[in-house]
């Protein structure tokens, strides 16, 4: 009817706020205007943006969260969480389009959680799980001072128990570290040492409590005495040993038993000790210096009032080398991380000719690359690491010796990503590259263009104008502030199209009543077609309109768009040609009214042809256009009053029109 109803439902923020304007069509009076607005907002949009997996965490009391991102976009302006959902020391906050949890929590049990966006129109949410579970404790509950008892052999000895509670689930205790004949248990809560010792000796136990978090130990001493006894334990030989420099003994045990409850020794090289653990006397550590070599050592017992027993034995001492290297730069970039080793490996007493050398770069996954027996090798990583470098240099008296570097001077390759502003463009139209690089642990600091065309450019964000149309291969690449270039991306294809070639056709004319079919020339891919205005036509989205019963001239613009939306206009004009109005009486007497016979309509016809002839037929006045009136006279001499007879050719597909006029005095 009369009512205009705009509906839908819009597809894309793109260009809003949209302002429309209606004009209105009917007859040919003033037509009527309106216009409006309409905004459009976008949904939001939440994402996880930390590691997979990091919604749901199961950490101790006290412990740092892994940080937990979301991504807030589309129409989002912020996010919240439930209250109440996340543990006393975690936090929600937002900031920059980034909802962070993060912190550490300080009470213990299960939180779930919801994440919910804000914004003007839909706002989703996601949530997760937190776990925080309580430390173990443990505290001596049998009587002060049971943790450290002195007993006879075959004696039983006072229980000992530990309370284990917070987080705990149990509690072990040191292997081997009770005498034979006494156990340690774990049931409902307790921890319970009890038996009677079958051995004699100094027994230090630990016990350790379990669960998911912290395990606190508590540890205690039971001494068993017996007569003095002392025997060697190790290897045979074990007591006359050569060792290098700096080099771990094997170690020398020996058995003291009876009323034996310690030891002295002397004659042990430097950096070499000997240490009890119940009735174990242990001589263990690498010898220090060189000087004094062989080394015989004399092992004593001490107790009780019993006899005591002794032993010795020899330790002989050579040099070892001082592994020593470097990294030959100062960083390295994947996928290019090279890294040659400069050795500077050394000995006391100044063989180096005799070494020989192992290598572990600390890069498992290179699998027999992984090591060289070169001086100075190089190795190619394949990952950032950190990675741990070890050189083993071996002497020539057998003695190796090693040392580790910890490499962590490799960066990861930046990623590289750019964005247009538009998916296409025209010829001549300019279009603009964003960078949208990771720089990874650095900064971009410098962008590398090449839009495809021969051209580049290291600005950014870069604008670009094609002249000719094609798809073109734009690359690019960046370098951070690192100094580690970037993978090369490729942005193919990048179309520019072509204008459509646009000619709406000549000028035409029209008879009052009529119509013409417009007959425009274009040429271009995916046409599409617009005729403003759309008066009089019958499609005005057709190539070729028809033009029908126009009441007025009329020019009409065509608007065409072809493949990529690139558009381009051209106008025609339609000449009504209304019916001429020809008078049949004209007063040529000078008083400057209706002098002349005015034919109203007659020069829109551009090829007209008039003549006015005599009642005998004789031709008394011819105009080819009828620029100017006919004034009455032939030969510039005023006709009489009569009646003529005339002919009127207006062309352009009219009929000729015949007729009289009369000369009135």
């Amino acid at each position: 009817g009369t009512t205009l109803t705009i509906i839908g439902a819009p597809t894309t923020i793109t260009g809003s706020p949209f302002t429309y304007n209606i004009i209105t069509t009917g007859n040919s009076c003033t037509s009527a205007t309106a216009s409006g607005i309409i905004t459009v907002n976008d949904n939001t949009t939440i994402t996880l943006s930390s590691a997979s997996g990091s919604t749901n965490q199961t950490i101790c009391i006290n412990t740092a969260l892994v940080n937990i991102t979301y991504a807030i976009g589309g129409g989002g302006t912020g996010a919240t969480i439930s209250a109440g959902a996340l543990p006393a020391g975690i936090t929600g906050t937002y900031a920059g389009g980034v909802f962070t949890i993060l912190g550490s929590p300080t009470v213990s049990g299960v939180f779930n959680y919801t994440v919910t966006t804000t914004g003007p129109c839909v706002n989703p949410s996601l949530s997760g799980t937190i776990i925080v579970n309580a430390n173990s404790t443990i505290a001596l509950s049998s009587a002060a001072g049971t943790d450290n008892q002195t007993v006879c052999i075959n004696t039983l000895v006072t229980t000992i128990t530990y309370s284990v509670g917070g987080g705990g689930n149990g509690a072990s205790i040191t292997s081997g570290s009770i005498p034979a004949g006494m156990t340690g248990t774990y049931a409902a809560g307790v921890f319970t040492i009890s038996g009677t010792p079958s051995v004699s000796g100094i027994f230090n136990y630990t016990v350790t409590s379990q669960g998911p978090c912290i395990n606190p130990a508590l540890t205690g001493k039971i001494t068993v005495s017996a007569d003095h006894t002392i025997t060697l334990t190790s290897v045979t030989g074990s007591n006359l040993q050569r060792v290098c420099l700096k080099t771990a003994i094997s170690a020398i045990t020996y058995s003291i038993g009876g009323g034996a409850t310690g030891f002295t020794i002397s004659g042990l090289p430097p950096g070499v000790t000997a240490t009890q653990v119940g009735n174990t006397i242990t001589i263990t550590g690498s010898p220090s210096s060189t000087a004094g070599s062989p080394y015989s050592y004399t092992i004593i017992t001490t107790g009780n009032p019993c006899i005591k027993a002794s032993l010795t034995g020899k330790i002989d001492v050579s040099p070892i080398p001082v592994p020593n290297f470097k990294f030959d730069n100062t960083f390295y970039c994947i996928p290019n991380a090279l890294v040659g080793f400069i050795n500077s490996s050394s000995i006391e007493d100044g063989t180096e000719i005799a070494f020989t050398y192992l290598w572990n770069f600390g890069d498992p996954a290179s699998g027999f690359n992984n090591s060289s027996v070169a001086k100075n090798p190089s190795h190619y990583y394949s990952t950032v690491g950190p990675f741990t470098v070890k050189l083993t240099v071996t002497s020539g008296y057998g003695c190796p010796h090693d040392t580790t570097f910890a490499l962590n001077i490799i960066h990861p390759q930046p990623r590289a990503g750019l964005v247009p502003d538009k998916p296409s463009v025209c010829i001549g139209d300019v279009v603009t590259f964003s960078d949208r690089s990771n720089g990874m642990d650095g900064s971009v600091d410098k962008y590398y263009w090449n839009f495809g065309d021969g051209t580049s450019d290291q600005s950014n964000p870069t604008t670009h104008l094609y002249s000719t149309a094609d798809s073109f291969k734009v690359s690019y690449y960046i370098t951070n502030s690192i100094g580690c270039n970037s993978d090369t991306i490729i942005y193919y294809p990048y179309p520019v199209y072509n204008y459509p070639v646009v000619d709406a056709g000549p000028d035409r004319f029209i008879l009052e009543g009529g119509s013409i079919i417009i007959q425009p020339v274009v040429t271009g891919q995916n046409l599409q077609f617009l005729w403003t205005p759309n008066t009089y036509l019958n499609n005005s989205a057709l190539e070729r309109p028809l033009v029908t019963n126009p009441l007025t001239d009329m020019t009409y613009n065509l608007l065409v768009t072809g493949i990529g939306g690139c558009q381009k206009s051209k106008s025609m004009f339609v000449k009504l040609l209304k019916f001429p109005r020809i008078p049949n009486t004209f007063t040529p007497n000078g008083d400057g009214r209706n002098d002349k016979w005015y034919i109203q309509y007659l020069d829109s016809y551009p090829k007209n042809w008039v003549q006015v002839f005599t009642r005998t037929g004789q031709l008394i006045f011819e105009s080819h256009g009828y620029a100017v009136a006919w004034d009455g006279s032939y030969k510039g001499k005023t006709l009489p009053m009569d009646t003529y007879y005339y002919i009127i050719e207006p062309g352009n597909g009219r009929e000729p029109i015949t007729g009289y006029v009369t000369i009135i005095k």
